[in-house]
């Protein structure tokens, strides 16, 4: 019997790894299509609506990137509690984590809301100088879409937090992929009709509210993630929330550092300037994510080693051998850079 349980264990242990193995291979595929994806969408979008249109396309994502980092407010917790209670084998408490923060991202939607209303506003005076009245009209459109486009994101990460839990990784990475895909060949087609940011916009959540209901429908019937409320948990809501404190943070941290030039260009420049530097803009943000690629994948892994035995010294060797995956693929594109230049 003790063979019989070791063996079943070996297989787990092994069926994991090549999830998890896979799961690198698709997302450094992720990241590489998202690189071609743009290379591509970036001029079709530049010869469909203009070089002014495509500013301000980037200008307001820029604006909605600090309203999306919201959603580090729960994301990074979702995860690692369930993660945590499910390496425990506490089926109760899965359930009501994914619960608890599907009421508390309720909340923090009509905030969402709120703020893109205000901001809708707030963008005709800061930008009025600048940006003529048209595209003023156009820029409070495309916040109160995008912010619909974040209540969506918002909402599915239980829909992701289960299924990365799952190690499911082909599905979620390919749902993904699928819509990053699609999403150029609707935006060709509809701006050649109308030809505005405004109709991006529209495409975005569009094909995010897709690639959100097939997610959901995979956690829910091929998983069998169930979403029942066992009651207010309070430790667990504050858990969620504080343990998601410093990642925010440093989330904001990012925005600050990485998206206040853009609204800076557009302020003294107007949008044609901001579509020129937000193509340069591409390099980095792509490099930024080959960096972190290979780590989305291990959080289950850490939580089940922490949960079982809290040895901390074999989560460090978890941790040399991520940072070395990552840092072979990084110097691998770093050399290309300085051996290939332009």
């Amino acid at each position: 019997m003790v063979f019989e349980a070791t063996n079943c264990e070996t297989v787990i242990l092994i069926s994991s790894a090549s999830r998890r193995l896979t799961g690198i291979i698709i997302t450094y595929g992720y990241i590489l299509a998202q690189a071609l994806v743009g290379f591509v969408y970036v001029p079709m979008l530049l010869q469909n609506i203009g070089q002014d249109e495509y500013g301000l396309y980037q200008l307001i994502g820029s604006i909605m990137s600090y309203i999306v980092s919201i959603n580090g407010i729960l994301s990074a917790g979702v995860g690692r509690f369930y993660c945590k209670y499910m390496a425990e084998g506490k089926n109760d408490l899965m359930e009501n984590t994914l619960a608890i923060a599907r009421r508390l991202y309720w909340v923090l939607s009509v905030f969402v809301m709120l703020i893109s209303c205000v901001l809708a506003v707030v963008v005709r005076f800061v930008y009025s100088a600048s940006f003529t009245n048209s595209q003023l009209d156009e820029c409070s459109a495309m916040l109160v879409v995008l912010g619909i486009n974040t209540i969506v994101i918002m909402n599915n990460t239980i829909s992701v937090a289960a299924i990365t839990a799952n190690e499911r990784f082909v599905f979620l990475k390919g749902s993904q992929l699928a819509a990053l895909i699609a999403q150029p060949f609707i935006v060709y087609g509809l701006t050649t009709i109308f030809k505005n940011a405004l109709a991006v916009c529209l495409v975005v959540l569009v094909t995010n509210v897709l690639c959100a209901v097939s997610q959901r429908l995979f956690a829910k019937y091929n998983l069998h993630i169930s979403f029942r409320y066992h009651g207010w948990d309070m430790k667990l809501a504050k858990g969620l929330l504080f343990f998601s404190g410093a990642i925010v943070l440093v989330t904001i941290a990012d925005q600050i550092f990485w998206k206040t030039d853009q609204l800076i260009v557009g302020y003294y420049f107007g949008a044609a300037a901001v579509a020129v530097y937000s193509v340069g803009s591409q390099i980095y943000t792509i490099y930024m994510t080959i960096g972190t690629a290979a780590s989305s994948v291990f959080l289950p892994r850490v939580s089940e080693l922490y949960c079982q035995n809290k040895d901390m010294s074999e989560i460090s060797d978890l941790f040399i051998k991520v940072g070395r995956i990552s840092f072979i693929v990084c110097g691998f594109v770093l050399s290309l850079f300085i051996v290939l230049g332009k």
